[in-house]
């Protein structure tokens, strides 16, 4: 853990007290997503190129989006990365359907694997099987969360500074419409 924090919250947040409650919303909504796309996008494609490596690694790099989380409780805003889930990164075990089309598939059959899961958190060898807490027969190779806990606090700087830059954008269109 580190002693750094993140200054200007309370100005921030007498900032948010002028607008409306929607106006708020989007403003939060977009800086947070923004803050993300600036500083972890290109750090985990980096990230994924260079832990991961190969064809797969570059795959991945060139996979990652950046969304609003949805659904959380009033005032909470935040992102998720996601990987875009393409037919290259699903591996199926022997005996499972690997029709993709149908979006069908029979558990007892075998497993299907999301390599790219299975890279940061490592995996036994497929078919092996094994429960949950089974040793890992290829030991993890994270490439997400190193990234999001080097990055956390410059993430948390930079999502401040849009906030304010879109509070002040909406308070001056605001003066200028009720003039």
């Amino acid at each position: 853990m580190s002693d750094s924090y993140i200054s200007g919250v309370k100005e921030i947040a007498k900032m948010f007290e002028q607008l409306e409650k929607k106006e708020a919303a989007t403003v939060a909504r977009q800086s947070t997503r923004q803050a993300n796309k600036d500083i972890t996008l290109p750090q985990l494609q980096s990230s994924a190129s260079q832990v991961v490596g190969g064809e797969i690694g570059a795959d991945i790099s060139n996979s990652f989006k950046i969304k609003a989380m949805t659904k959380l409780r009033k005032g909470s805003y935040g992102t998720k990365v996601l990987i875009n889930e393409d037919d290259k990164f699903v591996y199926f075990t022997k005996g499972s359907s690997s029709d993709l089309d149908r979006k069908k598939f029979n558990k007892d059959s075998g497993k299907r694997y999301f390599i790219p899961t299975a890279i940061e958190y490592g995996h036994a060898y497929p078919g092996r099987g094994g429960k949950k807490k089974a040793p890992k027969d290829v030991q993890p190779k994270p490439f997400m969360r190193p990234v999001y806990e080097k990055h956390r606090l410059g993430i948390a700087q930079r999502t401040m500074e849009l906030m304010r830059q879109g509070i002040e954008k909406f308070v001056s269109s605001n003066a200028k419409g009720s003039q």
